[in-house]
């Protein structure tokens, strides 16, 4: 598209004299939806200026250097690294997939793994039903999709709001007739929120939070969620079951809103949301009340967040062009015009990137406070960034990930009048060497567990525990510690229902000892016939959910194959673009930073501690990877029928 001559009114001329000087500019896409031979009146907002820049094709500036914002603007060395980076990541992810599969597919009924589940039939049988229809619906959707993607268009305003509150409401029927108190971690946070609740500071178990003080910021949410519902009257448990509800249902619409940023269209993401309801709107993991859930929100605003980065100015451009403007009207008699671009800077800088690093660093520590998994995908982002995280962006990022921590020790946890013993307090060398235990497949251990408590000494304890690791290794050597590997990738990826029913004294009743009773509601009974190991419909809930997972997996790995064919069929130097307001540059980062996420959960699982429970916090992200690998298959098939 070229910038025609009647766009060139005498203002349009000014702002678009720092670019090209008055040569015609090639733009790649529309600017929100329009022309940009159509926008000349909104040229002069500083952020369309920005954008312009950004999408020129040359990317250069009128004295015909590059304007180091486009993809022509990196160095020879960021090019290579944003070429290798997005290559390695592809094959690696396709790697995962392709193990991952082999191991569940013709390795697992071979193995006596740790916690193995049985299903009433093996993992190939299982999966051909749900493949299937997944398959069947995207070929169908792909048919009807020009119909589909009016529909969807026209109703968006009242349709997909409508779905979501009634999906709310229904995860709150849910929650509220399936209810049970469990036995193990959930009860020792409930039990420390309602001590705290009530002021019985005395009765707080001081061993198990010195041991856990990651579940203290857990405890903090949870007693503001009890206090918010003294407003009401109440302190039930179910203000916070309807809580986690809402996390869900929040985690289900950040979804949605991810998948439309990179589609561009509506069909995906409808498709996206609705394979989230499918497999997580109603788990049975929402009537738990623990780390897990709270933490299933934290990967997808994470990218949520970095796809916010990805979209923003730079804030050193749009200081630029501020002051360039100001001295370009500056005898001009402009001044309401200078006046409302001052008061617009810092809301520009604020909506600028570098803001959004410093929000991303305190996102990090609040995740890292609940569930220290969380972390792995800012990693990624750091990674991917790394070419490009000047010393801004970085001081940024700190400064917000220290300021949040400076908070959480210096006011949260004070709050909470409780005295910790940081002696307790297991190290990752405690989980490293847990991780080894060939008799448990690297799932939790008592053995352990009282081997590390019994040095009182954290040096020491630290010492000992990688003592035991390392004498673990040398007996593993490398056929034994690959065997080890495989059967952990078992315990944490061969169970669909994430490991439900397994830990402690899983299935209490709906009454406990010190925390508020729930009666039985109406649905209670049936729900229960599915959810709980004594129910009669126990064996068909769990391999629904072991042949709804598998299927996901399967169609999650299909797209890292996509992402191959790009790198290397249509990639180029610019296989992993970087340029700023790019929806190429969006789709493809966002694609390697799921996939380096996958890749970095399921090695932290492989170092240390393995529980299929520990994966279901990126279950949204295996699910958003679905739904791109769904529709790459359908774009590919769409395009080889039309080839013949």
């Amino acid at each position: 598209m070229i910038l025609s001559t009647g766009c060139f009114t005498p203002q349009n001329r000014l702002l678009l004299h720092s670019f090209n000087s008055y040569q015609e500019i090639k733009v790649r896409s529309v600017i929100r939806g329009r022309c940009i031979c159509n926008m000349g009146r909104k040229f002069s907002r500083l952020k369309d200026i920005v954008n312009i820049q950004h999408l020129t094709d040359t990317g250069k500036t009128k004295d015909g250097k590059q304007s180091g914002t486009g993809s022509g603007g990196a160095g020879k060395l960021e090019e290579i690294y944003n070429k290798s980076i997005f290559s390695g990541i592809a094959i690696l992810f396709c790697a995962w997939g392709l193990s991952t599969l082999i191991i569940l597919f013709f390795l697992s009924e071979k193995s006596d793994h740790y916690l193995k589940r049985q299903f009433l039939y093996t993992n190939s049988i299982l999966v051909i039903p749900f493949l299937a229809f997944f398959i069947l619906a995207a070929f169908l959707i792909f048919i009807i999709r020009k119909k589909l993607e009016s529909f969807l268009i026209d109703n968006k305003k009242w349709l997909y709001p409508l779905a979501v509150i009634l999906l709310f409401i229904c995860q709150c029927i849910y929650s509220y007739n399936a209810f049970f108190y469990s036995d193990w971690d959930p009860a020792g946070v409930l039990a420390g929120t309602y001590h705290i609740f009530r002021g019985e500071y005395d009765e707080i178990s001081l061993d198990y939070f010195s041991a856990h003080p990651n579940n203290l910021m857990l405890v903090f949410i949870y007693g503001i969620v009890l206090r918010i519902s003294m407003l009401f009257g109440s302190g039930s448990i179910l203000m916070l079951l309807i809580f986690q509800c809402a996390i869900f249902t929040l985690t289900g619409v950040i979804l949605y809103k991810i998948a439309a940023s990179l589609s561009g269209g509506e069909i995906l993401p409808v498709c996206a949301w609705l394979l989230f309801v499918l497999t997580l709107g109603f788990s049975p993991w929402l009537i738990i009340t623990y780390s897990d859930e709270v933490g299933i929100i934290f990967p997808v605003v994470t990218l949520w967040i970095y796809l916010g980065i990805l979209g923003r100015e730079r804030a050193s451009i749009a200081l630029r062009k501020l002051v360039r403007y100001y001295k370009s009207h500056r005898n001009r008699g402009d001044g309401d015009k200078q006046e409302g671009y001052k008061k617009n800077a810092v809301v520009r800088l604020i909506k600028s990137k570098q803001f959004l690093w410093a929000i991303l660093g305190a996102w990090a520590m609040l995740g890292y406070s609940i569930k220290p998994q969380t972390l792995i995908p800012v990693i990624a982002i750091l990674i991917l960034e790394l070419p490009r995280i000047f010393w801004k962006r970085l001081f940024l990022f700190l400064i917000g990930l220290f300021s949040f921590y400076l908070m959480v020790s210096g006011l949260i946890i004070p709050s909470l009048h409780i005295e910790l013993d940081r002696n307790k307090a297991f190290g990752m060398e405690h989980y490293f060497m847990m991780g080894l235990n060939d008799g448990t497949d690297g799932v939790y251990s008592n053995e352990d567990t009282e081997f590390t408590n019994s040095f009182p000494d954290p040096g020491e304890r630290a010492k000992a525990d990688m003592l035991l690791a390392d004498e673990r290794l040398k007996q593993y050597g490398f056929k034994g510690l690959l065997r080890h590997l495989v059967r952990k990738s078992l315990v944490n990826f061969n169970d669909g229902s994430f490991a439900w029913g397994i830990d402690g004294y899983f299935f209490a009743e709906r009454m406990a000892e010190g925390l508020p009773a729930l009666e039985e509601g109406p649905l209670t009974a049936f729900i229960w016939s599915f959810i709980r190991d004594d129910g009669p419909r126990f064996p068909l809930f769990l391999s629904f959910c072991q042949g709804l997972w598998l299927s996901v997996l399967f169609l999650a790995s299909l797209s890292g194959i996509y992402g191959i064919r790009h790198s290397f069929y249509k990639g180029g130097k610019n296989a992993l673009p970087h340029a700023e307001n790019c929806e190429k540059a969006k789709k493809i980062r966002t694609l390697a930073l799921l996939w380096l996420s996958v890749i970095g959960i399921t090695l932290f699982e492989l170092l240390f501690e393995a529980k299929a429970r520990y994966i279901f916090i990126a279950y949204p992200l295996f699910v958003l990877l679905a739904a791109m690998g769904a529709a790459g298959t359908v774009q590919i098939r769409a395009k080889f029928m039309a080839y013949y």
